[in-house]
């Protein structure tokens, strides 16, 4: 809204110049405080046009490197422009230098392995950094070098964080609800794993008082972390947990019911979740579940 604000302000100024230049008949280009007003001028258009979410999702490369010049040029250009930027400018500087700083703390070069699960996921095995986690949390990474033909190859990569994670304990509660959907599973199967470890594997050395999961997952195909669903359920089934997973699958063309994996405790459904639905009946009826091997397919 600020960047906005300010595009905006910057246009009505510069039309309101351009159109004074133009009736008295003078030049638009002339002195430093000229050049150096339009240059930031087209600087801000230039930022304005290359931020929505379009470019930035099919040039996201290029789009990067275009922002970082072209905010410092601007910076630059300001100064030039007038004198009365400098406070403005310097102190924002300063805390984006400090913010820089204290994230060079945060980062790890770690080695990790690459493995395509099919045309449409990666997954990245980052190896040595088991340490220092909570459950949800997220990092970001980049690559520093890969290629075609890296599955299964070690890479090196750059961890920042990590960032976030919940800001709820599940085990202070009897019963969980949690539901996710595509690639925003990454964050509910680390609190399901957290959960079901602290009260099997751990002994609920900590009194946690879960008894009742349901883990909820719309996706349009869940191959890739079927073998990680398959080990929390499996740790689950013959213990004081009463987890039930329901994953419904949104592929566009019609899934073969023989190539779903075999997730203990689960139903698949061909269909969209009514998450009312879904509250409701997590609402109203008790821990009752019966801990059997389900497979059902509904269209």
């Amino acid at each position: 809204m600020a960047g906005r604000a300010m595009f905006l302000a910057a246009c009505v100024h510069g039309s309101l110049w351009f159109r004074n230049r133009l009736q008295y008949g003078l030049a638009i280009l002339g002195p430093q405080k000229e050049t150096s007003g339009v240059a930031s001028l087209a600087l801000l258009c230039i930022i304005v046009l290359t931020l929505p979410r379009p470019v930035r999702r099919l040039f996201y490369e290029c789009f990067f490197i275009i922002h970082i010049l072209t905010c410092v040029a601007f910076v630059v250009a300001m100064c030039y422009h007038t004198s009365y930027a400098s406070p403005w400018i310097f102190p924002p500087l300063t805390f984006c230098g400090v913010d820089i700083l204290l994230r060079l703390f945060r980062y790890r070069i770690k080695a990790a392995t690459l493995t395509a699960q099919d045309t449409h996921m990666t997954m990245i095995r980052v190896h040595n950094c088991d340490d220092g986690w909570l459950a949800g949390q997220h990092v970001r990474l980049r690559v520093l070098f890969s290629s075609r033909g890296d599955s299964g190859a070690f890479v090196q990569v750059i961890l920042d964080g990590p960032y976030g994670g919940s800001s709820v304990d599940l085990g202070l509660y009897e019963s969980a609800f949690l539901i996710a959907g595509g690639s925003g599973v990454t964050f509910t199967l680390g609190l399901l794993d957290d959960i079901v470890g602290r009260c099997v594997r751990l002994g609920r050395s900590q009194g946690e008082r879960t008894r009742r999961i349901e883990f909820t997952w719309c996706i349009r195909s869940f191959e890739w972390f079927a073998p990680m669903l398959i080990d929390i359920t499996t740790a689950a089934s013959n213990s004081t947990v009463d987890l039930h997973i329901s994953i419904f699958i949104t592929c566009s063309q019609a899934c073969d019911p023989e190539a779903v994996l075999h997730i203990p405790n689960s139903i698949d459904t061909l269909s969209r979740p009514a998450v009312h639905n879904l509250l409701r009946d997590f609402i109203s009826f008790p821990s009752s579940w019966e801990k059997e091997d389900s497979i059902d397919m509904h269209a």
